[in-house]
């Protein structure tokens, strides 16, 4: 004798598989979503202050060399957009931590006579100082 329900249970059984198939779908779909970056909105991009610096943290490289770096390719910063630049190149520390640190490789490097301090900013040791243009030479 043949099951009347049989045609019932196999109804079910392809809902129930639709249905599975459609939250893995889904899922996969958020997931997919959430590991891709969101474009930037036009209107934010206006009222965000564009970067100037662009730079490139290494792991393998010290603070010292890294803050050395820095001021090379961007010579006359101040100390604490120097802190700000080194805290952007390492995310997972806090900013009191990556200010003590970068201001013991100022330090540093200050002793090693690498860099040097002009009127609150940091340049390469001999580095000479051209005066932005339209203002009157000293």
């Amino acid at each position: 004798m043949s099951d009347p329900f049989k045609a019932f249970r196999e109804i079910i059984a392809q809902v129930e598989r639709e249905a599975y198939q459609r939250g893995h779908d889904d899922a996969v779909k958020k997931i997919m979503a959430a590991a891709q970056p969101e474009a930037p909105s036009p209107v934010a991009a206006t009222k965000q202050k564009p970067s100037v610096y662009t730079l490139h943290f290494n792991r393998d490289k010290s603070v010292v060399k890294t803050v050395q770096d820095i001021i090379a390719t961007y010579p006359g910063q101040r100390g604490t957009t120097l802190v700000d630049m080194v805290a952007k190149l390492s995310p997972g520390r806090d900013r009191k931590s990556v200010d003590r640190t970068v201001r013991t490789a100022l330090m540093r490097l200050k002793k090693r006579q690498i860099i040097e301090p002009r009127d609150g900013k940091w340049w390469m040791k001999g580095e000479k100082v051209t005066p932005p243009v339209g203002s009157a030479a000293h």
